[in-house]
């Protein structure tokens, strides 16, 4: 599988992972994605983003639907910096204690990431890279 890089101009590759200071985060994008297929069917929704560590598993959208939708990368890469701040397992803990207890839109990750949907400068930091 050959990862190709979306690169919009203002978006220059500084580091290959997620570093501090001036570099850039790398976030892949999978389309067509069984894991998000399923998180489709849990939550009862015609298409999903489904973020884990720094990759967004996309259900049935394509990258280039998905990075055209402000509202909804803002959202994904709120739980990518989630994921950052609190470390991949951890992360997953809390984000599945927090659900198991309020459930899926009510879970504080979420409402969290929903309050960051209107971020104009989110995508500064990052860039992403998607399977083909």
């Amino acid at each position: 599988m050959e990862l190709v890089p979306y690169l919009p101009e203002d978006a220059i590759r500084k580091d290959p992972g997620c570093q501090h200071g001036d570099k850039k985060c790398r976030v892949r994008i999978r389309q067509n994605s069984w894991i998000a297929k399923i998180a489709c069917k849990c939550i009862k929704q015609k298409d999903v983003a489904l973020t884990v560590f720094r990759t967004i598993y996309l259900s049935h959208s394509t990258p280039g639907v998905f990075l055209n939708n402000h509202r909804w990368v803002a959202h994904e890469l709120a739980h990518v910096r989630q994921f950052r701040t609190y470390g991949n397992l951890k992360f997953i803990f809390l984000y599945l204690k927090e659900s198991l207890s309020k459930g899926y839109y009510n879970n504080k990750w979420e409402v969290e990431a929903r309050a960051e949907e209107n971020k104009a400068d989110i995508l500064e930091d990052y860039y992403f890279e998607y399977a083909t």
